[in-house]
């Protein structure tokens, strides 16, 4: 057992209503405010009874040896029963449908039941008793930073990071173009950035730091450098031996990723295997660097965390202006190498510097913290498995693109859907997570709450909020298409044809900007309602449809611009199906899906969104080819007068009609009084 020192309960992990392995990583931030109060569950055994403290915001049961608590039940489902903390000092008990059955006080539990202090709960054949206990003590401290300080600093850092990034971007096409050495570098990244988001963004983010901040927060600091410790082993070794295994098998993996290269681009292929030799340590060095930057999170400190990859862009600007004379696209690969080695060194300085992470303290709290960083573990393993599958399913729409324009297209087109996403990605992951985040605590809080339409209406504000704020980023992006790449790309070996390309895929990606966002918020609904198995069904369906499209597309006249179109479909088909299960889910709940104030909303912005694509393609037209001028300042006026015109209109329409959203911006503006003289 834990010797419980009054501290903060479970600010981290512990999430109402919330599976801790499944809370995806752009939520970590906002999830670290909210705690749970102590709980335990007493199993009575022929031997005495064995006390299971409830450390994280779930519990699972059953005979899978991953399991919180292992009982044994022959025949059964691996995950018999979970047990979840509710918010306010309330805990539920979901049975997996599983065949023995559970039951709470004698009553059979069907999907979600309450668990009151003192309660009986029967797992298949074995008995607890729930004790709910009391809430931890605060210890006496400075207050912690509120959370709008912390979306701030990340924010802020975000925006520097992607600032450089483009930057980084922006030099590699003007040195190389869209070119098929480009090309070859972008499939050398393949398994890099997939090894990334994987272990970086998703598991070290959001089945580690989770884990590891619970046991701190709750005072077991020996059980949190022991889980650490044997993390960090686990990584080196695996990253170690991964390393080798890549660098020895490097043709197969990049004949798996680009095989059009081999039979007609073999100089190509050459050129991918060797930069992908070079950029192989990389995934030691990220796995290494994502973990202290989990650390970074959960120590609070959002600034440092967001800035990191700076380091790394600089390092590849760096690179390839001194040594591409010499080394050509490799000097890419140099770059991005050393630079995550930056990256981590970023990440690990603060903990290393104190000494505590890996090596504070004195030997024996980390011996008798032994037995919570094993259960610890167990819970970052079971974590890992379908997290990394989600991951995947992430990155697999654009390794298929990869692989169709290898196969099918000429050079270049795989650099061109590369920048096209490269683009997509600075509206969406500024904003479109954004609402996802902030609407996020609200949904949980609304899911376990009496009112049955308050989910209901959260998730209404967060789709027309997503619409209000992503559909003028999306219209931009595909009115202005041509000006916003050549403004951006076009520079020295980046050629007006290169512009048109990226920005045929652009214009093509950016038809499922809005559905990218909507998306998000609607996966987060489902999480909110304890349900982490439709989306991943979702995603991959989303995955097998884009694959069909982009087959049916890619030789048809819209070339590389067919595999965006079949992104785009597949997001907003996935969408569509969210929203009718979800209602299905909510009708199982006896709750409903009122969608009434949704509608509404998105005709006044459709009629917004019409006015301001109108707009900018009447200033498109009066400037003529002005983005095709040579000088960064026509370029600059051809984009920004349709730009800022269009986004003029599309705010002074919306609030003419009455847009909730428009309306709200104008209160906060001052505009309100405008429309009352009126």
């Amino acid at each position: 057992m834990y010797n419980h020192r009054g501290r903060n309960a479970c600010q981290g992990a512990c999430v109402a209503a919330l599976p801790v392995s499944r809370v995806p990583p752009e939520e970590l931030v906002s999830l670290t405010e909210l705690s749970v109060p102590m709980a335990r569950l007493v199993q009575r055994t022929e031997a005495g009874e064995v006390v299971h403290e409830l450390l994280f915001g779930t519990t699972t049961i059953g005979r899978g040896r991953l399991n919180d608590i292992v009982i044994a039940e022959p025949g059964e489902r691996r995950v018999h029963a979970t047990v979840v903390a509710a918010g306010g000092g309330r805990y539920l008990v979901r049975d997996h449908h599983s065949r023995t059955g559970t039951a709470v006080n004698g009553a059979p539990v069907r999907g979600l039941a309450e668990l009151p202090d003192g309660a009986s709960l029967v797992v298949g054949g074995t008995s607890f008793v729930f004790q709910a206990g009391e809430a931890e003590a605060p210890a006496p401290a400075k207050p912690a930073p509120t959370l709008g300080r912390g979306v701030l600093k990340l924010t802020l850092g975000t925006l520097v990071a992607r600032v450089f990034g483009y930057l980084r971007e922006m030099v590699a096409y003007a040195f190389f173009g869209c070119t098929g050495s480009l090309d070859a570098y972008v499939a050398a990244t393949t398994l890099p950035n997939l090894f990334r988001d994987v272990l970086g963004e998703y598991a070290a983010e959001n089945a580690f730091m989770p884990a590891y901040k619970t046991l701190v927060s709750r005072g077991h600091a020996g059980a949190a450098r022991w889980l650490l410790r044997a993390v960090v082993s686990f990584v080196v070794v695996v990253g170690a031996a991964l390393v080798v295994v890549g660098i020895v098998a490097a043709p197969w993996a990049v004949r798996a990723v680009v095989p059009g290269f081999a039979a007609r681009h073999p100089e190509l292929l050459a050129t991918a295997t060797r930069l992908t030799r070079w950029m192989m340590p990389n995934l030691l060095i990220i796995a290494v660097g994502a973990l202290f930057g989990s650390l970074l999170l959960a120590e609070r400190r959002f600034f440092i965390y967001s800035l990191a990859p700076t380091g790394m862009s600089v390092c590849a600007i760096v690179a390839t202006v001194v040594l591409a004379p010499q080394l050509g696209v490799g000097s890419l690969a140099v770059g991005v190498v050393v630079g995550e080695l930056v990256h981590a060194g970023v990440c690990a300085l603060p903990s290393l510097r104190r000494g505590g992470a890996l090596g504070g303290g004195a030997s024996r709290s980390v011996g008798a913290g032994a037995g919570g960083g094993r259960a610890a573990v167990r819970r970052v393993a079971r974590s890992a498995i379908p997290i990394g599958c989600a991951a995947l399913l992430t990155k697999l729409n654009f390794i298929v693109d990869q692989v169709l324009a290898s196969s099918f297209l000429p050079t270049g087109r795989i650099a061109a859907l590369y920048g096209a996403t490269r683009l997509l990605q600075l509206p969406f992951g500024i904003v479109g997570l954004a609402v996802g985040r902030a609407a996020f605590p609200s949904l949980i809080e609304q899911a376990s709450s009496s009112d049955d339409g308050g989910f209901s209406r959260e998730v209404v504000r967060a789709l027309r909020m997503n619409t209000f704020l992503m559909l003028p980023a999306a219209l931009g992006l595909i009115v202005l298409a041509r000006p916003c790449v050549a403004l951006l790309l076009q520079h020295k070996e980046f050629t007006p044809e290169h512009t048109g390309l990226v920005a045929w895929a652009l214009a093509f990606y950016a038809v499922g900007l809005v559905a990218m966002g909507a998306r998000t918020v609607l996966s987060r609904a489902f999480f909110a309602l304890l349900n982490t198995r439709t989306p991943f069904i979702l995603s991959a369906i989303e995955v097998g449809l884009n694959i069909v499209l982009s087959i049916a597309l890619v030789t048809t006249r819209l070339g590389h611009g067919g595999l965006a179109v079949g992104t785009s479909a597949a997001t907003w088909v996935q969408v569509g199906l969210l929203v009718v299960l979800l209602g299905r889910e909510l009708r199982g709940q006896r709750r409903r899906l009122g969608l009434g104030g949704l509608w509404s909303g998105l005709a006044r912005m459709a009629v917004s969104g019409a006015a301001m694509a109108g707009c900018m393609w009447a200033c498109q037209r009066l400037l003529g080819g002005l983005w095709c001028g040579g000088s960064l300042g026509a370029r600059a006026a051809a984009l920004g007068v349709p730009g800022l015109a269009g986004l003029g209109v599309y705010f002074a329409v919306a609030w003419l009609v009455s847009c909730d959203e428009a309306m709200g911006l104008a209160r906060r503006l001052g505009f309100d009084r405008l429309r009352k003289g009126r």
